[in-house]
């Protein structure tokens, strides 16, 4: 006779694996989201190309940065949007501050790394910032890093100061951009009444879900950071990214294995995209309109098939990452997949070895 433990282990598996077949071969509704995706590709385009037209793209690159701003409060009414976004464009600016800070070797860029993460976990979590969470502060940390880490410890040695600076500018540009939306008519009868930024971001509360993906989410943090110190300064972030975004999926195990699952193919179907974007070896308005068009994809997607999305955004980030820094997409394309998969393993290791609330008696 078949244990009763076996018996339920077995469909519990059959299960999840036909949950994550069914994802990858369906579309999750959503609403429209082309005015996110244009206002978003503006964001990252416009520095791009002004920094070209003045003489010098990489300067337009860094300023590009602050796009991430406008990624932000996307299910929020206008007005409210445009209350929170002022915070998170701050958040931005230390972020980056921070990676300038904490980039001047190795130990201190990890030791930077945890700080920062965890402090965008929390904070995210407990104000309940919403998609996509800390996971782009991550990126705006370790990108910071790379542009101003000295050559000999593997960063560009770039100004930090004009650094912090241009990201500063980008989130402005990108905070306009979303507050011209209010000058179509069908947003701006979509206004209402004005919310408070306190009332829009809530009070700070962990608790329930929060709490268990919080834990976990400090716990891949640390993690990924003390991993990546023996593979340099250039591979943190991305080891870190990875497990954030599947481990902030949420507390149940099945939608953080899903979210692995898309992360990984996604980001190995997204490489053979980075072979091409280094092919074509893209710059100015053309690598401008590049980053526009692949901005614009994500944002189309990222709601309705996360491993879809993943196949713009590694090249999108890769590029961004590398032209900041002045390297070749190519020269990195390698490790940023092993770090997918080590950042993928660590989260599936924390899901097993946290787990969220204990099962209560059955649902109706």
């Amino acid at each position: 006779m078949v244990p009763a433990s076996r018996a339920r282990a077995g469909p519990g598996l059959l299960s999840v694996a036909g949950g994550i077949g069914r994802s990858l071969v369906s579309f999750a509704p959503s609403g429209p989201r082309w005015p996110v995706g244009l206002q978003a590709a503006l964001a990252i385009s416009i520095p791009v190309a002004v920094g070209t037209l003045a003489g010098n793209t990489g300067l337009g690159i860094q300023a590009s940065m602050g796009a991430f701003t406008a990624l932000y409060g996307t299910r929020l009414a206008p007005l409210d949007r445009l209350r929170m976004l002022p915070v998170v464009a701050l958040g931005f600016v230390i972020t980056v501050a921070s990676g300038v800070l904490f980039s001047a070797t190795a130990v201190s860029s990890v030791l930077g790394l945890i700080l920062v993460g965890s402090a965008a976990v929390v904070l995210c979590q407990g104000f309940r910032v919403g998609p996509p969470g800390p996971l782009m502060f991550v990126l705006g940390y370790g990108a910071a890093t790379l542009v101003a880490a000295p050559r000999e410890h593997g960063g560009a040695g770039l100004d930090g100061g004009r650094l912090v600076l241009l990201v500063a500018a980008g989130c402005v540009l990108a905070y306009a951009l979303v507050a011209s939306g209010l000058l179509f008519p069908a947003v701006a009868r979509r206004r209402g009444e004005p919310t408070p930024v306190r009332r829009v971001l809530g009070g700070f509360a962990l608790a329930g879900e929060a709490r268990i993906v919080t834990v976990r989410l400090l716990v891949v943090v640390t993690a990924t950071a003390v991993v990546s110190l023996p593979l340099g300064i250039h591979r943190g972030y991305w080891i870190t990214s990875a497990a954030i975004a599947i481990v902030g999926a949420g507390a149940g195990r099945r939608i953080t294995a899903t979210r692995a699952v898309h992360r990984v193919l996604g980001t190995l179907v997204g490489s053979a995209l980075v072979l091409v974007v280094a092919l074509i070896s893209p710059a100015g308005l053309v690598l401008a309109l590049l980053l526009g068009v692949l901005q614009f994809g994500v944002e189309l997607l990222v709601t309705r098939h996360y491993a879809l999305a993943l196949v713009l955004i590694t090249p999108l980030a890769i590029t961004v990452g590398t032209a900041a820094a002045g390297v070749s997409p190519d020269a990195v394309l390698g490790e940023r997949i092993v770090d997918t998969l080590l950042g993928a393993a660590i989260a599936l290791l924390a899901l097993l070895a946290l787990p969220g609330r204990r099962r209560s008696a059955p649902r109706a």
